[in-house]
């Protein structure tokens, strides 16, 4: 009996810290994406001063979007990414779809945001807002609408 009661409590104490470990393995996967795409983004910058494709943004300043998502089996749902980018996302753990759906929100020249979303039923975290996280011209990063990763 007392053997019981002794692997009963460390089993309360080890699922939820494995639980955490999964998540912020697979947390890691966003944050990883998120970095290429802002590197991509402000090297595309230096090259051609907009954060998004000159045929979009030319010289306005509107708000444009693109976006990268795929279905359970990995392949390709929505992806206006990858064409000026030439970004593909990774998925950090195996060869399955990945965790999260990206996107990229920018203004010409002067700012962008990029955003991963957990897609439903992969495994990503969901955090008490959703999961989501976020990165910006600036560095600033945010989950679950609070500042930091």
């Amino acid at each position: 009996m007392i053997v019981v009661g002794v692997v009963a409590i460390l089993a309360v104490i080890a699922i939820p810290a494995y639980t955490r470990h999964v998540e912020n393995a697979h947390r890691s996967e966003a944050e990883a994406n998120l970095t290429a795409l802002a590197m991509l983004l402000e090297q595309h910058n230096a090259l051609y001063g907009l954060y998004c494709p000159e045929a979009d943004c030319g010289a306005d300043n509107a708000e444009h979007t693109y976006e990268y998502s795929e279905d359970d089996t990995g392949a390709v749902d929505s992806d206006t990414i990858t064409a000026w980018l030439r970004f593909r996302p990774k998925q950090a753990t195996d060869n399955a779809a990945v965790r999260y759906d990206y996107e990229i929100v920018a203004r010409g020249g002067s700012e962008y945001t990029v955003r991963a979303t957990p897609a439903a039923g992969r495994g990503a975290p969901q955090g008490k807002n959703g999961g989501v996280l976020t990165l910006n011209q600036d560095g600033a990063k945010s989950y679950d609408g609070e500042a930091g990763w």
